[in-house]
């Protein structure tokens, strides 16, 4: 059975990671941006669901990016990009990146 390692990016400053990192990380280090989903988002046992149209999401991450965009109407620079990392040691698969809505 193969490993796939998937990596978020955050949606503030960029930066690459585990889900479980990135989600540290935009709680610690961007407070402000946390604040709206404490606003307008609750967790539940899968992710997270905005509680303005009751969509769920799977990364606290990506609600935010939703929040700002659908429904505060906010531009958001940096894109979140899931990306599946097939390239471990033991294969020589390219790594598929895909953007979330």
């Amino acid at each position: 059975m193969r490993k796939v390692k998937i990596l978020i990016r955050c949606p503030v400053c960029g930066r690459v990671s585990d889900p479980h990192t990135i989600a540290n990380h935009f709680c610690k280090q961007h407070p402000e941006e946390y604040a709206i989903v404490q606003k307008y988002a609750v967790r539940h046992a899968y992710g997270w669901i905005c509680t303005l149209c009751n969509k769920d999401f799977s990364f606290i991450t990506s609600v935010y990016v939703h929040i700002m965009r659908e429904h505060l109407k906010e531009e958001i620079e940096n894109n979140i990009n899931i990306i599946l990392d097939k390239q471990l040691p033991e294969t020589n698969e390219e790594e598929i990146k895909l953007e979330a809505k």
